[in-house]
């Protein structure tokens, strides 16, 4: 049986999963980010029991069809970038099909209605916040830094690098924080709600099939909506 958790996004929360199914006498073959494989079926009792505990450290079960996707791509976005270093496959859409076995089209709307911001923009963000840490490590060239985020040359990765932070990265103070994945989409969802103050409420039509309004081309081209 597999269980599917939100917010798993480091080893330590790997490590605190498998601590509180150890807790609780739940065997499982293996934990990695986003799911873990058990070696039973979950009693009521138990899961209620697990949720609560996982809920104490930020995480949580996840058991909606759609909702189970997305979490599957933001921990797929993180493999991408974080824990496969080796990865020959440089374009993520065909690592993605690859990975979940669907058609990227088809993951992209589903992660753009839950999230209301699009995988290839996630991605982007997260391209960037790794980048910020490649810096702080002093390890590798900018042009090296670049290679290994999959931008096409080292000026792709500059004018990206200032389109979104509003420097370039060689001007990076390496002091500031680190925002994980799920922190950068949430801000990106703000962001979004307060350039365009209309979105929330068009959401909720749609949802209801009460709207029919015609937005700005702008919205619609980056799957806001």
């Amino acid at each position: 049986m597999k269980i599917y958790i939100k917010n798993m996004v480091s080893l330590r929360c790997i490590l605190k999963v498998r601590e509180e199914l150890d807790k609780l006498g739940i065997t499982y073959r293996n934990v990695i980010l986003g799911e873990a494989t058990l070696n039973e079926i979950l009693t009521q009792e138990k899961k209620i029991l697990l949720k609560k505990e996982l809920r104490n450290s930020g995480l949580d079960i996840i058991e909606d069809k759609k909702s189970v996707l997305t979490e599957r791509i933001k921990m797929s976005i993180i493999e991408f970038l974080d824990i496969n270093l080796e990865i020959k496959e440089s374009k993520f859409s065909s690592y993605l099909e690859k990975k979940l076995k669907l058609n990227y089209k088809y993951l992209a709307n589903v992660f753009s209605q839950k999230m209301s911001v699009s995988i290839s923009h996630s991605l982007l963000l997260y391209k960037i916040e790794k980048a910020k840490e490649l810096i702080s490590y002093n390890e590798l060239n900018m042009s090296e830094i670049a290679f290994r985020l999959h931008f096409s040359s080292l000026a792709h990765f500059s004018y990206t690098f200032n389109k979104i932070e509003g420097i370039y990265p060689s001007k990076y103070n390496t002091n500031q924080k680190r925002i994980c994945l799920e922190e950068l989409i949430d801000r990106e969802r703000v962001n979004k709600i307060n350039k365009f103050p209309f979105l929330q409420e068009i959401k909720t039509e749609r949802k209801r099939g009460l709207s029919s309004r015609v937005y700005p081309l702008e919205i619609a081209n980056n799957n806001y909506i």
